[in-house]
């Protein structure tokens, strides 16, 4: 690997000094390294732009209003950080924060003071975020304050989709992220009229699959219907521009609540189930496991059970329960 800082007030010695003595070794984010860090002097050298380049390839590029170096551990201090990192794909990806650090042997980035990195559809924003550039690999931190945030947007630069949680950790940005501890999120309908809520301790974004992976606690709600499952999917289209269908898994339960004009106070169904399947489209709910369905003093069983999410419709698929419906 090869850096090449291009200084304002640097003489040319102090670069090849730098790029002669530079060496790589491979390691893995931890907490120690975020201790090595701290230890930095505290001159700082003026507004520079970097290159890091490896093999040929420039794999970071950033300017910065001010730069400081530790010649010992090489490690490279930055104010006002903006640029870019490249993946082993050589697709280019931003970044910005109010301080920096790289570690240069281990090829890690550190952002501090509202980090954010993104690219034309989505951006992670957080208090932390550390990239290991050989590994491809990120994460970002939350504070005791702000938690880190994932958001999408389409293609007229609107939110689609918003997901905060405590610690984010993502590869290649967005093709995989993992989120991890007390996340919650929303989907944003294309006309803007309806929304999903979610949460979850454990949520996987898919980007190839266009889908959200939500593991333990999981809890869905829209409009009409609110849930609780062990596990859940939400499918879009279009890297997440439109939510098609959701699925919950193991132990469902549901409640809708529907408001009829005419009927005196809101019609209140408890549904039980081992699968849910949810149509969007047709704001159909599909019940399977078999399911069971509390309405008033009925109790409706069957093999599946069809609700509708703006209607009090209920259809029973080889029933042999009997229940009224009022």
């Amino acid at each position: 690997m090869k850096i090449i800082p291009f200084f304002f007030i640097i003489p040319l010695l102090l670069l090849n000094f730098f790029a002669l003595f530079y060496r790589l070794n491979s390691a893995t984010l931890s907490s120690s390294d975020e201790e090595r860090t701290k230890e930095l002097p505290a001159s700082h050298l003026g507004k520079a732009i970097i290159y890091v380049q490896k093999e040929s390839k420039k794999i970071l590029a950033l300017t910065c209003d001010a730069l400081a170096i530790d010649e010992v551990k090489i490690i490279y201090s930055f104010q006002e950080p903006k640029g870019s990192f490249f993946n082993s794909a050589s697709q280019e990806f931003f970044f910005a924060s109010r301080k920096a650090k790289f570690l240069a042997q281990e090829e890690k980035l550190y952002l501090y003071d509202k980090a954010r990195v993104y690219d034309e559809m989505m951006e992670v924003l957080a208090p932390q975020i550390h990239y290991h550039l050989k590994r491809n690999m990120g994460l970002a931190v939350r504070d005791k304050k702000i938690l880190s945030r994932t958001v999408y947007y389409d293609e007229k630069k609107r939110k689609n989709l918003e997901i905060e949680g405590d610690r984010v950790y993502f590869g290649n940005i967005a093709k995989n992220i993992y989120y991890k501890g007390n996340l919650k999120g929303i989907v944003i309908s294309q006309d803007r009229k309806s929304t999903i809520k979610f949460r979850a301790q454990k949520l996987f974004v898919h980007e190839r699959k266009n889908r959200l992976k939500l593991k333990e606690q999981v809890s869905l709600e829209t409009s009409k219907i609110k849930s609780e499952s062990e596990e859940g999917i939400i499918l879009f289209k279009n890297r997440f521009s439109v939510a098609e269908r959701y699925y919950l898994l193991k132990r469902v339960k549901l409640i809708q609540t529907y408001e009829e004009e005419g009927r005196k106070g809101p019609l209140i169904r408890t549904a039980y189930a081992e699968f849910v399947k949810g149509v969007l489209e047709d704001e159909r709910i599909e019940l399977y496991g078999p399911p069971r369905v509390e309405q008033q003093k009925d109790v409706i069983l069957g093999n599946s059970i069809f609700l509708y999410e703006n209607s009090s419709v209920i259809e029973v698929y080889e029933t042999t329960s009997e229940f009224s419906i009022q």
